[in-house]
């Protein structure tokens, strides 16, 4: 019977993104996101960061995920890993109403890595932004 079995390949794994078995629906990304919202708020960031992983595992796309990622981040002190995620959030919304947010979390990310030049202007521009509506 040698010859009817196969190697597995990365699209059997169903832990592996890509593999078409969603792992993470939409009511699970809800609850681990809600999950995630709260442990920030208890000071856990690091649960929630583990949380958020997951759905941005399977949902590499999600602007609502990512924006909590970017929290968690900066809540637990790594300006770095916020600004990636700051990042990714400006390549992916596009609503104008987003600008002045990623404005401000932009500023508390370079706040922690120390670019506290930078960081005034990205403030700066929040409160210009803001003023418009978001638009600035």
């Amino acid at each position: 019977m040698r010859g009817l079995v196969r190697k597995p390949g990365p699209l059997d794994d169903p832990l592996q993104p890509g593999s078409g078995v969603a792992m993470v629906g939409a009511d699970q990304r809800d609850l681990l996101c809600a999950l995630s919202y709260v442990y920030v708020a208890c000071g856990q960031c690091r649960r929630a960061l583990a949380l958020l992983r997951l759905v941005e595992r399977e949902r590499p796309d999600d602007v609502e995920a990512i924006r909590l990622l970017a929290y968690a981040h900066l809540a637990n002190k790594d300006g770095a890993a916020a600004l990636a995620a700051i990042d990714r959030l400006e390549a992916l919304d596009s609503d104008p109403a987003s600008r002045a947010p990623l404005l401000l979390l932009r500023s508390h990310a370079l706040r922690l890595e120390g670019q506290t030049a930078d960081a005034r202007r990205q403030f700066d521009q929040f409160v210009v932004a803001r003023s418009q509506g978001g638009r600035g």
